[in-house]
């Protein structure tokens, strides 16, 4: 193929991307794209929250911590620095990368597959650009570290190959620090500490001493990463809860036998979803996938599928035929994403098939070209039968295109989204559990009435759907006392309540969350005015978290109420003790004393002076500010 017609399959993918891809620029955030740069402190902060994110989890907060994905938190943060919270930027730059993950791919095809016919790398990038199953990581700015892990370790191969065509050193060392920035952008990209020597066994004929070699330097990387991210990060991470929802397998204690059934069934679920891709769906996992055992019609159906295909392509890994590295690829690289290993949250995930993919699409390459090849090779392929070619594939391109497109509408939030894929996760907790909170969030913005009670009846329905699954959710329960609260329904609220603390207590959740039930519960007993249960709950919110200043607020509050003057002093000087100097709590403690001990105005401030919550300098501030009788 010549230069000329290389630049122009260029300019063709570039047109590609943005015709299948441009619709997504007026998307606005989905999923858990808020995790990243809507409502990340590190973020946030730009360029200078940058040494930050180096020493921090990729999502860390007070209920979860895991994760090590620097890099592309990194990219957020230089996008926010001049940006800001900009959904169209963000889509843009996610378009753009994709772009270049097509273009860098076409390169590596083309040199790999130089000794075949010119239409066998240009009809893989074809299959690739054109698969619906890669609108999530375009889509979802989140998986942002899906397209930079995945376009970091093409480059780390293209560095690789480089060595092989010249063997100057540098590439080598290029090669590596590109390998290290694809692990820190996501570790999707491991699989390739075995795919760059597996490729340049394929088609670079390197040495087996070399290639030894090779995986040594990159198993090196490998251990460099985790040393770094140990060294720079706190290694105690507190996986996110009730990973039950998420994956069943969480459960099985790192019993690696028992997920054995589970990786057949998905191995052969990824190879349904990237020869089939319909529905496409955000969110799989628990129920709407099973977990599987030997008992089971569907893991034996798994094994008849996934067994004779692995024994057939290892088999024939010696023949370095290019439909059998397409097999070998992706079986490498969906491996750390079958539940085999470790389990993974969602069990089954469109992202995950992201990296995969490409395998896939290099075996059907090999297929549509034998259809036209000469003497069983497609070094020669004869296009007499050309405009069936051309007819195939048009109807391939074009039915794709219209359906990439048509999804790419569905993510233009996260209620569409999950209002569009709920009809196919019927039995899907998590799917439930997020239209619920999706609706909840629209319910708590809207002004109109109407609209509030539309969004209000919505989330307490798919909340209620979702413990229709897995009744053992203390958040969900939570979340319909809340609504029911707001609803003014304080007695339902309260069974609520009382479920999720239960249940959290049971569930080990963390003493944060317990002790936000327990306000909820206490408010829902103020409003009944059952103030002695409501104290009691204040109170047991308070032990479990001493530090919650509406508590503390409301405690006082209800004390007053009840004219408990003494009690409301003694609430107000325990929070004075954790926020000293806050003029609303002395203001509040001051009109306490004042019903307490009448005109004697000094009385309060000279107390807490004594206490040493407040120093000498802010006493006359105090005394000006406040309006001492």
């Amino acid at each position: 193929m010549s230069k000329k017609h290389t630049y122009f399959a260029y300019i063709l993918i570039v047109i590609a991307c943005f015709l299948l891809y441009g619709n997504t620029l007026q998307n606005d955030y989905s999923l858990d794209d808020h995790f990243v740069i809507e409502n990340n402190s590190k973020t946030a902060k730009g360029i200078k929250g940058i040494p930050e994110i180096f020493a921090s989890h990729y999502i860390e907060n007070k209920n979860q911590s895991y994760g090590y994905r620097p890099v592309t938190l990194a990219t957020f943060a230089i996008e926010y620095e001049f940006f800001g919270a900009n959904p169209f930027i963000s889509h843009l730059i996610n378009l753009l990368l994709y772009v270049a993950t097509c273009l860098v791919l076409y390169l590596i095809l083309k040199r790999i597959f130089r000794e075949y016919h010119w239409l066998l790398p240009l009809l893989t990038i074809g299959l690739f650009l054109i698969h619906p199953i890669h609108t999530e990581v375009i889509n979802n700015i989140k998986s942002r570290d899906e397209l930079l892990s995945f376009l970091f370790a093409l480059f780390a191969l293209r560095m690789a190959i480089k060595y092989t065509s010249n063997k100057k050193i540098r590439f080598v060392a290029f090669s590596l620090i590109l390998m290290l920035f694809a692990l820190m952008s996501k570790l999707s990209s491991l699989t390739f500490l075995v795919i760059i020597p597996v490729t340049l066994y394929f088609f670079e004929n390197l040495k087996v001493r070399n290639l030894i070699i090779l995986c040594l330097l990159f198993l090196s990387v490998f251990i460099l990463f985790r040393l770094s991210s140990n060294f720079l990060v706190d290694s105690n991470n507190k996986l996110r809860e009730f990973l039950f929802y998420e994956n069943p397998l969480f459960l099985s204690n790192g019993n690696i036998v028992t997920r054995i059934p589970m990786a057949f069934y998905t191995v052969a679920y990824y190879l349904k979803l990237l020869i089939w891709p319909f529905p496409l769906l955000f969110y799989y996992g628990y129920n709407h996938v099973p977990i599987v055992v030997w008992s089971h019609l569907s893991t034996w159906m798994s094994v008849i599928i996934v067994v004779p295909l692995i024994i057939y392509t290892f088999s024939k890994i010696k023949t370095k035929r290019v439909m059998i590295f397409g097999f070998v690829y992706f079986f490498i690289s969906v491996s750390m994403f079958s539940n085999l290993i470790k389990p993974v949250v969602g069990i089954i995930g469109e992202r995950f098939s992201y990296i995969p993919s490409l395998g896939i699409c290099v075996v059907f390459a090999c297929l549509i070209l034998n259809l036209f090849n000469k003497n069983n090779t497609i070094r020669d392929i004869s296009l007499k039968k050309k405009p069936i070619l051309i007819v195939f594939l048009s109807l391939l391109f074009i039915s794709s295109t219209f359906y990439i497109i048509d999804r790419n509408k569905d993510w233009k939030n996260r209620l569409t989204l999950a209002q569009n894929d709920i009809n196919y996760l019927s039995k899907s907790v998590k799917a439930h559990s997020l239209l619920g909170d999706y609706n909840f969030k629209e319910f708590k913005k809207s002004k109109n009435q109407s609209h509030k009670t539309h969004f209000l009846n919505n989330a307490i329905f798919h909340y209620s759907e979702s413990l229709n699954i897995y009744d053992k959710n203390p958040e969900i329960n939570n979340n319909i006392g809340v609504l029911k609260y707001q609803s003014g329904i304080f007695n339902a609220s309260i069974s609520y309540f009382n479920e999720a603390i239960d249940l959290a207590k049971k569930s080990g959740q963390s003493n944060i969350a317990i002790s936000n039930y327990y306000y909820n519960l206490a408010s829902a007993y103020d409003k009944l005015e059952d103030f002695n249960n409501s104290i009691l709950n204040f109170e047991n919110c308070l032990q479990l978290d001493d530090k919650n200043i509406g508590a503390y607020d409301k405690l006082m509050k209800t004390y007053f109420d009840l004219k408990r003057y003494e009690d409301a002093l003694k609430v107000n000087i325990r929070v004075l003790t954790l926020y000293p100097e806050n003029d609303k709590i002395i203001l509040a403690g001051q009109q306490i004393a004042e019903v307490l001990y009448g005109k004697e105005t000094d009385y309060y401030l000279n107390l807490i002076l004594e206490k040493g919550l407040i120093n000498k300098n802010s006493f006359g501030k105090l005394k000006d500010e406040i309006p001492f009788k």
